[in-house]
């Protein structure tokens, strides 16, 4: 999942900190007209602690694979996913980094070009024209293709501290397929799998993809926002301007 680039990219995002304020798997970037682009190679160069989250010296972070949703409900289509396993965020290229220090604001375009979610649901839904009442619940994996992110950050100075002012979030997703592993049919006494019903309900939610995309994109949005606003708070709760500007 993205936030969770950006959470390194807050660490290291302002100037030349004090070597005792970062892990030595970060490298600082100087506050000079080179800055956007070390910025981008820094990235780069973290991805493999992003998956673990372990940046040695004792710092660690959340996770990056995988990044577990709680819960996600589409009405749309009748079907509730839960404990949505995200991979492949990490997989992230840098198609754009813009900073302006003096104002504390910057803007970050990510691409992940495909994430992977492994989840549960349950679905309950009519299909009238083939007199099937599709009630079951079972496995299910997502494949989102070309994850477009954009963030903006501001932040602003209270005193002697820095605090966040506000977040921007924004997600496009170009293209997601649902494949339903197994449906046990709960109409059904047995409890068993159903094939023909796994079949059916496959065929049915992947009948207007763009569609159920429409619907679940906010929602992801939605999640990824408020897990960037949780972080960066948690972050930024008690951070004097001395312990990011060099000297």
């Amino acid at each position: 999942m993205d936030f969770k680039v950006f959470l390194v990219f807050l660490i290291v995002a302002f100037c030349d900190f004090s070597s005792a304020s970062l892990p030595r798997s970060i490298r600082t970037c100087p506050a000079d007209k080179n800055f956007d682009n070390c910025l981008k190679q820094v990235l780069e160069e973290i991805k493999p602690n992003l998956v673990t989250g372990d940046f040695g010296d004792g710092f660690k972070v959340i996770a990056g694979s995988p990044i577990v949703f709680p819960s996600l409900t589409i009405p749309e289509v009748g079907i509730t996913l839960s404990n949505m396993q995200f991979t492949g965020a990490t997989n992230f290229k840098v198609l754009n980094l813009k900073s302006d220090l003096q104002k504390l604001e910057f803007d970050l375009t990510l691409l992940t070009p495909q994430t992977v979610v492994q989840s549960k649901y349950e679905i309950k839904q009519k299909l009238p024209a083939l007199n099937v009442d599709l009630h079951g619940n079972g496995d299910i994996h997502i494949i989102f293709n070309k994850m477009h992110s954009r963030m903006r950050v501001r932040f602003m100075v209270v005193g002697d501290r820095i605090k966040l002012k506000k977040v921007q979030y924004k997600l496009k997703i170009d293209d997601a397929r649902f494949n339903i592993d197994s449906l046990k049919n709960l109409s059904d006494k047995t409890g068993q799998s159903s094939k023909l019903f796994t079949e059916i309900a496959n065929n049915f939610v992947n009948s207007d993809p763009a569609f159920v995309l429409r619907k679940i994109e906010p929602k992801i949005q939605q999640l990824y926002s408020s897990k960037l606003q949780e972080i960066i708070e948690t972050l930024f709760r008690d951070v004097k301007v001395s312990d990011f500007f060099a000297s």
